[in-house]
């Protein structure tokens, strides 16, 4: 098969293959393993029996995800102060790279008709994420339809380019931004289940768009 290795720099695992593989990385990589010079690609035939590592990766290649989270119960009820609804800790970014964030069901609710109920992802690079760390852009506002209303559903989606190699912590929060009631995120286990997630989306772009 035609096996594609990593761009200049980075490592590939090969301990635990045989001679064609060996021979294939050392053909273009002077025996060190690190591509050094030359094409990125071996595009002879090589046998593998075993499954080939890849330590890091290109920066053009998207990794999928890489922090999740799952909550299976309401949040904490509130009203004006911003209140933790889920938080992932300790997630690894490097630094160019994109992330995508994002809580693809939210379900929020309040015992007031036409309630505003605001909904956030925090991020810090400093120790875990608060309601005082900042906002990324993402929020979004939703509207009570009727009292006890649970069946409003949205998404609170984000993106994120690290500028520096490190972990940091993403908080999921709300407010009630407007009205007088008791405000909650419902979520219960099984298929109404909060989750919280970050995928790594490989290199980071500039914004090339045009507001029209």
């Amino acid at each position: 098969m035609s096996i594609a290795l990593p761009v200049i720099g980075q490592v590939v695992s090969k301990s635990t293959f045989g001679d064609p593989v060996v021979n294939a990385l050392n053909a273009i990589t002077n025996g060190t393993g690190v591509v050094t010079s030359g094409a990125s690609t071996f595009s002879g035939t090589v046998a593998i029996t075993g499954t080939l590592t890849v330590t890091g990766a290109s920066s053009a290649v998207a990794l999928g995800v890489v922090a999740w989270g799952n909550r299976a119960t309401s949040s904490t009820s509130f009203t004006t102060t911003e209140q933790g609804v889920l938080r992932l800790d300790n997630i690894p970014m490097v630094n160019g790279r994109e992330y995508l964030i994002l809580c693809p069901a939210l379900i929020p609710s309040s015992n007031v008709a036409g309630d505003a109920i605001e909904i956030f992802l925090r991020l810090s690079t400093s120790g875990n994420a608060t309601t005082a760390s900042g906002a990324l852009e993402g929020g979004a506002v939703i509207n009570s339809r009727s009292a006890s209303a649970t069946e409003f559903q949205s998404s609170a989606i984000a993106h994120y380019k690290a500028s520096a190699t490190g972990n940091v912590s993403i908080l999921l929060s709300a407010v009630r931004s407007a009205g007088t009631g008791t405000c909650s995120i419902f979520a219960s286990a099984g298929k109404y289940a909060l989750n919280l997630m970050v995928i790594d989306m490989g290199v980071g772009l500039s914004d090339t768009g045009t507001d029209v």
